[in-house]
């Protein structure tokens, strides 16, 4: 099960650098100020998957453009 959890874009470095991350290419928001990452086990303040495709698929990380 993967955990994922939202991090300030300038906190990304130091986060996807945990062994715990798995995590490549981080995804941002479109103000590009916040990004998703996945983690193998839980960390402080994660959410689960289903919290996390409603995250990426609401207007603040999705353009017009990006749907089908």
């Amino acid at each position: 099960m993967k955990h994922y959890k939202v991090f300030d874009s300038g906190d990304v470095a130091d986060a996807i650098s945990s062994p715990a991350c798995v995590t490549t290419n981080p995804r941002y928001n479109l103000a590009k100020d916040r990004a998703i990452l996945s983690f193998r086990v839980s960390v402080d303040g994660c959410i689960n998957h289903e919290e996390a495709l409603a995250l990426v698929h609401g207007p603040e990380w999705q353009s017009e453009e990006d749907e089908p």
